[in-house]
């Protein structure tokens, strides 16, 4: 399992009761409500595999960075784009060790990059069809 790329290492309510819980109303990163509940950390490693193949993160880049472009405010720009994916590649890749873990520390660097530069891109699209009589 990759622990670099920005990935790994956090901590989400992954195993809850559903008839005390419930999720939060955010369209991307959406987490567990569970108020005056007592939270407790695994003491093991619960290990989660959130891709199969490169399709799936494909898909995966389309569909969270369609959420972003809709629920967003602000302006974005093809500039804003071209920056954010660069740098999100190097610190991915560079910062957060992306380049000791091999061909997953690279793909994972790539479509943290690529989906940056697609929820910015598809933002500016959107906010194009806004202002179109």
């Amino acid at each position: 399992a990759v622990q670099a790329c920005g990935w790994g290492n956090d901590y989400v309510i992954r195993l809850y009761n559903r008839t005390l819980t419930r999720y939060s109303d955010a369209k991307v990163h959406e987490g567990i409500i569970s108020e005056g509940m007592n939270i407790q950390t695994l003491r093991a490693s619960l290990y989660h595999y959130p891709f199969k193949s490169i399709r799936e993160l494909i898909k995966k880049a389309d569909y969270y960075s369609t959420l972003y472009a809709e629920s967003t405010g602000g302006r974005a720009s093809v500039m804003k784009a071209v920056t954010h994916s660069q740098f999100m590649f190097f610190k991915s890749y560079i910062l957060e060790k992306g380049i000791f873990y091999g061909y997953e520390g690279f793909i994972i660097s790539f479509f943290n990059a690529f989906g940056s530069a697609l929820k910015y891109l598809k933002k500016v699209e959107s906010d194009k069809k806004k202002t179109v009589p």
